[in-house]
Order: C-alpha cells, then sequence, then structure tokens
C-alpha cells in the first residue's frame, strides 16, 4: 500500500509539473496575446476550460465563481510563478486550476481534466481504492471501489489526515471501525506552486487470514516456522557442502590475476565446481599462451624502440617463439636483396638449446623463394616435397613436419619463417597445436623486418650523404664528439681536415649538374680510399668535405695526409667522355686545442682553408690565431658595411676621363668612399672585394649607379656636365635578375639618356657564360656602353672582345707604370692598342701619371686617359670647375694653333674656321 499511494502521488506530481511546463511555454511565446494564449491552451487535449480574470475588476454577476488566491500566491503571479488552485467547475464537482499571469497582467485558470491527472490510477494495487484530498480536505477524485463504512469514518478520517504536518508520511497503517487499513502521502506543492500540499490516501480491506479466528492464525504461525526452520537447515547444509570449492576456486582467480597460469590444476571434483574449475583451467591455459605470446611482443616492440638490430632482435625472439610454438627448431631465412641467389638464415634449436651462428645459403634459394605453402609434411611423395629441410636443418626433420610462412617487405617476398617438429623414434609426425598460429607470427615478424629495414633506411638518410655515400655532418659530428673526448682523457690529439674544391663551379656550368655529381662521387670515392684504415671521411655540403683522424703523432702528419689528398683529387676526373680537373684547398684544425665541437673546428678549418685559397689554391694551411683575429676584423668590417650603407656613409668622388681629341671628349669615373671607415678599411681596393663577397655589393651598386645618374643630371642643369659617367659594375650585381629594371630606372629617375651613362666590368664577367652575355647584350641595346676595365689581368681572349658588346677596352695600370722605359710594357701596350683597332674598340690607358708615358701611348695609337696626370679624383662641387678650366684651356690653344696656320698659309677658309 505505501508503495501504491507514493508511486500514484509520484505520477500526479508529475502530470501537474507537466501541464504546468506547457502552459509556460504557451504564455512565454514571443508575440503571443492573452486572446491567442487562451486558444492554444483550450486546444490541449487535457484542459477542460480556460478563464482569464481581470485584475482589480469586479466579477460580473453571470461569472463562475474562481477561487483566488492568498497574498503570498498572489505574490508568486507578480514574480511570474504558477500556483494550483482547487475549486468547483462549471458542472458543480472539484476542480484543479493551473494559474499563470499574462503578459496583459490578467490571470489565466486552466482547468485541468481530472480523468487526465487521474488516469490508471486503479493500476497500482488491486483490491484498493484512492482519495486525493485538497488542503481544506475535499475529495478532489477518487478511484475504486470505497469502503462501506467510509462515510461514517469519513469526518474524523479528514480531520485526522488534514491534521498531519508537512514531512510526517510515516510508514504506519491504520484502520477504520470496519477493518478497513488506509495510507495517506502527501502530495507536497508549496515548494513548486506556491499552493497547499495535497494528500492522497489509499484504502484496502484487512486480508482475511489475519482477520480470522486465533485457531486458524496459530496453525498458519507453525506452518511458517516449520518451513523457516527447514529452509535454515538446507541453507546450512548446501553452504557447507558449496563453501569450501568456493573458496578454493575464489583464491585461484585472485592468483590467476596474478598471471599464475596453473591455479586451477588439482580440482577435480565431479560436480558442477569440478565443471566450472576445469573450464576455468583451460582459459587459463589459453590465457598463458596468449600473455607468453604478447610479452614476446611487448620485448620486440621494446626492442625496436631501444636498438633496432634485426640480429638482436631475432636472438631475443627465437627462443621464445620456439618455447611458445613448443617446436624443435624456429628458423628465419631472410633474402639478399642484393643477390638473387644468397639467403641468410637464423636458427635456433631447441636441443642445442642455444642459437647456430648465422650461416650463408647459396643452394637452393630459388626452390625456397618458390615456396608459399605454409606446411609441408615430408609423406610418401618425397619429389613433390623439395629437398632443401635435409640439406637445411638436417636429417633429423626429414621425417618431421615444418611450418613455412612467408615474410613480407614492401610488398616484396623476403623470408621464410620455419618452424620443425622433429619425428622421434617410433612417432609419427605430429604438428602441435600451439594455441597461437604461426601465420599471425608471421605477420608479426615481417612488420618487424619492415620497421627494421625502414629504421636503417630513415639512419642511412640521416646520417650518410645520398650522393657520395659518405657520412654527413650529422654523423660526423657524432664522431668528433667522441675523437675530442678520447683525445682530451689520453691527452693527446687530432685533426681535421677542411678540404674546399677548387674550380668546381665551372664543372657544373659547362658540363651540368650530372657531371657535377659524377665528379663529387669520385672526389668522395678518392678521399676514402687515399685517407686509410681509421680515419672517417665526411661531405659536409655542395663541394666541401672533411677528413677526421683521431690521433696524431705530429701536427706534420696531418699536412702529410692533406697533400697526399690533394696530389689525389689533382687527377683528371673523366665524366660523360671528357676529362675534367679540380684541385682542393684544405685548412686544418686540431683538437682539442682548436676547438671542442664539430662547429668549432669547421670554423677555423673554414678559416684555415680560406687561407689556402687566398695563397694560391691546391695547398693546405694549419689553422693559426692570427687567422681567427683576421677574420673578427673582417666580420666587424662586413657589419660597419651594412651598418654604412643604412646611415648612407658612402659618397662619390670622379676621377675625370680624357680623349687627346679636337674637340676633347671628356667623361668621369664614379669611384666610391667610405669616410667613416678607419684608415685600414677605408680604401675601396679593401671593402669592395668584401662587400662583393657577402652581397652588399648589390645594394651599394644600385645606389652607386642612382647617385651618378642624378649628379650627371644636376650638372648638366647648370649647365657644366661631361660628356658621360661611368659606372662600375660587378659580376655578382649583373647576376640580378632585377640588374637591368634598376639600371633603366636609374636612368629615367635622373632624365638622362643611355648614351651619357657607361658602365665598366671585369673580364671575369665575359667567363660567366652565356647568360650574362644577354644581360650585356641588353643594356647595350639601351644605349648604354660598356668598358671592360683591367684587360689584361685575368680571363683574356679575343673570342670575348669578339662576341660580347665591348665599346671601350682600358689598359690596366700595371703596364702603363712600365712606359715607356721597359720594351716588354711597349710591346705588350702596342699590341693591344693594335688589337682593339682590327676590332673597332676603343682604348683607354688608365694610370697615366706623367707627360712621358702619355706621350708614349699616344705614338702607339692611344688617345684617351685617365690619371693623376689629368686629374685625381674629386668631389662633385669641384667636377665643374675642372672642366671649365680644362675646356678653356682646350679653347685657347686651338685658337692659337688656327691664327698660326692662318699667317703662314693665309687661306680663306683657314681664316673662316
Amino acid at each position: 500500500m505505501e508503495g501504491a499511494v507514493r508511486s500514484l502521488g509520484v505520477t500526479v506530481l508529475a502530470r501537474l509539473d507537466t501541464a504546468d511546463a506547457v502552459i509556460t511555454t504557451i504564455v512565454s511565446t514571443p508575440g503571443a496575446t492573452d486572446e491567442s494564449i487562451s486558444a492554444a491552451a483550450l486546444r490541449l487535449p487535457w484542459v477542460r476550460d480556460v478563464d482569464r480574470v481581470v485584475i482589480g475588476r469586479s466579477r460580473a454577476a453571470a461569472e463562475r465563481a474562481l477561487p483566488r488566491p492568498d497574498p503570498r500566491q498572489a505574490l508568486a503571479l507578480r514574480h511570474g510563478r504558477s500556483i494550483v488552485l482547487c475549486g468547483r467547475g462549471e458542472d458543480g464537482k472539484p476542480q484543479v486550476f493551473l494559474v499563470h499571469a499574462l503578459p496583459s497582467g490578467s490571470w489565466l485558470y486552466v482547468g485541468v481534466s481530472p480523468d487526465w491527472l487521474w488516469t490508471n490510477a486503479g493500476d497500482f494495487t488491486t483490491n484498493a481504492s484512492f482519495l486525493l484530498l485538497d488542503g481544506q480536505g475535499t475529495v478532489l477524485n477518487a478511484a475504486g471501489r470505497l469502503p462501506a463504512a467510509l462515510p461514517a469514518a469519513e469526518p474524523a478520517l479528514f480531520r485526522r489526515i488534514s491534521a498531519r504536518r508537512i514531512g510526517s508520511n510515516d510508514a504506519r497503517f491504520e484502520a477504520l471501525p470496519d477493518g478497513t487499513l488506509y495510507r495517506s502521502w502527501e502530495v507536497f506543492l508549496a515548494g513548486r506552486f506556491d499552493s497547499p500540499s495535497w494528500q492522497l490516501v489509499v484504502l484496502a480491506p484487512r486480508p482475511s487470514l489475519m482477520a480470522g479466528g486465533g485457531e486458524s492464525y496459530l496453525t498458519l504461525v507453525a506452518v511458517a516456522l516449520l518451513t523457516l526452520l527447514l529452509i535454515v537447515w538446507l541453507s546450512i547444509t548446501t553452504i557447507r557442502r558449496q563453501l569450501l570449492p568456493l573458496q578454493l576456486l575464489t583464491r585461484a582467480t585472485a592468483r590467476l590475476a596474478q598471471r599464475k597460469f596453473d591455479a586451477f590444476d588439482g580440482m577435480n571434483w565431479r560436480d558442477e565446481f569440478g565443471d566450472l574449475a576445469r573450464a576455468f583451467r583451460d582459459m587459463a591455459g589459453k590465457l598463458g599462451v596468449q600473455f607468453a605470446a604478447l610479452e614476446m611482443l611487448s620485448s620486440v616492440d621494446r626492442l625496436l624502440l631501444d636498438a633496432p638490430q634485426l640480429e638482436r632482435i631475432l636472438d631475443q625472439i627465437l627462443p621464445q617463439m620456439a618455447s611458445l610454438l613448443q617446436c624443435d627448431l624456429a628458423s628465419v631465412i631472410l633474402f639478399d636483396p642484393d643477390s638473387d641467389d644468397h639467403a641468410r638464415a637464423y636458427d635456433f634449436v631447441v636441443a642445442e638449446a642455444g642459437q647456430r651462428p648465422i650461416r650463408r645459403i647459396s643452394t637452393d634459394v630459388a626452390c625456397l623463394k618458390a615456396i608459399r605453402a605454409p606446411t609441408m609434411a615430408p609423406s610418401a611423395s618425397r619429389a613433390a616435397q623439395v629437398a632443401f629441410p635435409d640439406r637445411i636443418f638436417g636429417d633429423h626433420c626429414a621425417a618431421g613436419t615444418i611450418r613455412l610462412h612467408p615474410l613480407k617487405y614492401a610488398d616484396q617476398y623476403a623470408g621464410l619463417l620455419c618452424v620443425a617438429y622433429f619425428a622421434r623414434t617410433g612417432e609419427s609426425p605430429l604438428v602441435i597445436e600451439p594455441g597461437i598460429r604461426t601465420a599471425d607470427l608471421a605477420d608479426r615478424l615481417s612488420v618487424i623486418l619492415e620497421n627494421v629495414r625502414h629504421s636503417e633506411t630513415l639512419y642511412q638518410q640521416a646520417n650518410f650523404d645520398a650522393l657520395t655515400g659518405l657520412q654527413n655532418r650529422h654523423l660526423i659530428a657524432e664522431r668528433v664528439r667522441d675523437m675530442i673526448a678520447a683525445a682530451a682523457a689520453a691527452g693527446g690529439s687530432g685533426a681535421l681536415l677542411y678540404i674546399d674544391l677548387d674550380h668546381f663551379k665551372p664543372v657544373n656550368d659547362t658540363a651540368g649538374h650530372l657531371a657535377g655529381d659524377e665528379l663529387l662521387r669520385v672526389v668522395g670515392q678518392r678521399l676514402l680510399r687515399d685517407a686509410g684504415e681509421g680515419l672517417q671521411v665526411a661531405r659536409l655540403a655542395g663541394d666541401e668535405f672533411a677528413v677526421l683522424m683521431p690521433t696524431l703523432n705530429a701536427p706534420e702528419e696531418a699536412r702529410s695526409l692533406a697533400e697526399r689528398l690533394i696530389a689525389s683529387l689533382e687527377l683528371a676526373v673523366p665524366v660523360q667522355g671528357r676529362e675534367h680537373f679540380v684541385s682542393a684547398s684544405i685548412g686544418i684544425a686540431l683538437f682539442p686545442n682548436d676547438g671542442a665541437t664539430l662547429e668549432e673546428l669547421l670554423k677555423v678549418g673554414d678559416i684555415a682553408m680560406y687561407h689556402a685559397k687566398a695563397a694560391g689554391r691546391g695547398r693546405a694551411e694549419f689553422f693559426k690565431i692570427e687567422m681567427r683575429s683576421a677574420l673578427e676584423e673582417r666580420l666587424k668590417i662586413e657589419s660597419d658595411l651594412h651598418r654604412a650603407l643604412l646611415r648612407n656613409e658612402f659618397t662619390l668622388h670622379y676621377q675625370p676621363i680624357v680623349a687627346d681629341t679636337v674637340p676633347r671628349k671628356i667623361g668621369v669615373e664614379a669611384l666610391v668612399r667610405w669616410p667613416g671607415a678607419s684608415s685600414r678599411w677605408n680604401s675601396p681596393g679593401v671593402f669592395v672585394p668584401i662587400a662583393e663577397e657577402n652581397g652588399i655589393i648589390v645594394e651599394l651598386g644600385k645606389w652607386i649607379l642612382r647617385t651618378a645618374c642624378a649628379q650627371f643630371a644636376a650638372w648638366r642643369s647648370a649647365g657644366v656636365a661631361p660628356d658621360y659617367v661611368s659606372v662600375n659594375v660587378s659580376v655578382r650585381q649583373l647576376r640580378e635578375r632585377d640588374f637591368l629594371d634598376a639600371l633603366v630606372l636609374a636612368l629615367d629617375q635622373s632624365g638622362i639618356r643611355g648614351e651619357d651613362l657607361q658602365i665598366e666590368i671585369t673580364e671575369s664577367v665575359l667567363a660567366e657564360g652565356l647568360e650574362l652575355r644577354q644581360t650585356l647584350r641588353a643594356i647595350s641595346e639601351r644605349g648604354v656602353r660598356i668598358a671592360l676595365d683591367d684587360f689584361g689581368t685575368g680571363y683574356s681572349s679575343l673570342s670575348y672582345l669578339r662576341n660580347y658588346p665591348i665599346d671601350t677596352v682600358k689598359i690596366d695600370r700595371s703596364f702603363v707604370r712600365g712606359l715607356p722605359q721597359e720594351a716588354a710594357a711597349c710591346r705588350l701596350a702596342q699590341s693591344i692598342v693594335a688589337m682593339c683597332a682590327a676590332l673597332g674598340k676603343n682604348v683607354l690607358a688608365e694610370g697615366v701619371e706623367t707627360e712621358m708615358q702619355r706621350q708614349c701611348l699616344r705614338e702607339l695609337g692611344c688617345r684617351t686617359y685617365q690619371g693623376y696626370l689629368f686629374g685625381r679624383p674629386m668631389e662633385p662641387d669641384d667636377v665643374p670647375g675642372f672642366l671649365n678650366r680644362l675646356r678653356d684651356g682646350d679653347r685657347n690653344e686651338i685658337g692659337e694653333r688656327s691664327a698660326q696656320v692662318g699667317t703662314i698659309t693665309a687661306r680663306p677658309e683657314s681664316t673662316a674656321a
């Protein structure tokens, strides 16, 4: 009865909550009006009627009486909460109303259908009836057949129930005068609806047995006691018979959790517990096999992570595999990837209690590769079976059974897993079922094989150069660290030879990168061959190599090795039908004195190598501390160059270029100066080569070009300008893709013509190949003249002068310095002038400092000069004055000559001229 009254009470309360949630949703719909809310509520199937009450308006006589909320409930409505009121419907029957506040301020009364609220009340218990009372004791609903004594007891019953305090539900049953039992339960509404609680009452007749006389009651008690004693006796007997097996099974199960798989041995009861114990024993055996397999595979995984060497992994897993499969021999045969006729065998023989040495197999490899069947059992048809077990595993397995499973790597047949069961004397071959599939182990071995080879490939890629096969920078760094530690511990020393090939770039440019790669491979082979055993050879990058000598008795050993390597590399290298020649410059760093890491040794070795190149290439130099000081000073000048370019610290001076013609043609060469540099570095012959090597010359050259063009435009605007301005351009600038655009931009921004500009290039530009030739032709097509500077000091070639758009050839000052005293200098200058005249090129002599040099050059046919005889480099503001003085002198000289000629000849045309 208690469960029934509680269940029904909870159901009634849940339906009230559901109804309230639906009405709340309708009322809170955005844009809803009182009429639309009323209409929507009236359409609900469990709503009997809907009324609206306007607050503050007196009730009309025709309106039905609706229950009014008390002040506390009215306050709850104003705060947007809902309440439950009990009243009478239009038919006068008790009615339950859900009251909500409408958006207009009115109150919405929704009459809930009693049938819906009370539906299925009779399903909660049998032979019982229910009453639902409101807070005033009024019956709201009733279900079932009410007891006949209820009307007489109703007032007292209702008063007693109504007098219960909230929360006073207890488990006591009370009875009416006719013996009917009743139980009440409070439907608590105050917390949810701010309304008085209802009381739900269940009534049921007293059971007939309990209501009977004393004799039947005593009989019932006696039977119950006897039944209870019988149950206790049977329980004790059953427990005593089953407790011990259960305890043993429990302990064995706990031991199984500790991986003791023999815990169920000896449990041989002939009952259900024995069957259970045998089932557990079988399960434990299978679990033991599975755990052994998992442990084996786990150990393999650990080996792969720790040291993925195939031999070490097979040494670990073959004994475990033999134990797991309960076989006599476990073997792995791997085919040699580099040879179709060889294989390697890794064996473990249980009878020999250990691994056999790794064997090379050169016979029957083709038969092994042809095997695909998972099992071969020698029997009647010996010819049908491959005879290799006799030769590979021995006669003791000829009559046994061998399981063969292919091993795959990268979808290729890589080997075999062989599991052999030898036949004993008088025994037939027997294949033992180990509880785990051999094919699964073969698949796992295939994965291991692939992982190992993948790890080997990754190791090879990470530590060896793909082109030459030599160690790379990463691996040699580890070797250097170990060697330095060993040398420091022994108090000895070693050496690192930093090798850089000379003239390797022309091979790439002329023969292509494939030829360059082949040359690098040959160089690597020669270094590896000539270095000898015990020395480490590595390719660092590009055409840079390193050789490590772990120990030295004397530094001269390193020099001797370096000279031997240089001599070997100077030999011709045949590539693609052509012989190429390279040399090597080597910097030698000694450890641990010169450095304690690879980076430090390479740094000082690089410094020594560059000194070897500066000394003439094809030689070796030891690192000296003075070299580091020079490098640090060089790095400082590079940093200062960057800073000077950003701060616009550079200036241009202009040196005259004078043509000995009438009228005289005068140009100026723009020469960069760095006033802010120290006296050691302010010479252009010092800082310009450094700017070319580190790339600063690109931006500096653009600045020079723009500034020179703008200055020429300023002179022209002032009415005093030279005939042209000449600007030096380096190979590094011409290699830039945007050089031509920068030149055109400088011309356009300054407003000068291409004919007003001349660029000067060195002979090294001519050796750069087709790409720069096309750039020079594009420059010439713009009207810009091109002068070849320092002719005769570099790659002088007549073909260069013929194939390149050269307008002027400048004779280097080293040839002019010996004029006219040195006959060889005179002959060389005469040859250059004659050659240029034959090719239609202008000739300009640099470094003319004396009148005798000028007169000699004039007699040889050279008419354009540059040197201190005519003017030193001067600032831009001094150029107009110089030009005026030079041109005034020319005009005076021309006037004097004309007067003299007119006096002697007295020709009218000369006087007119």
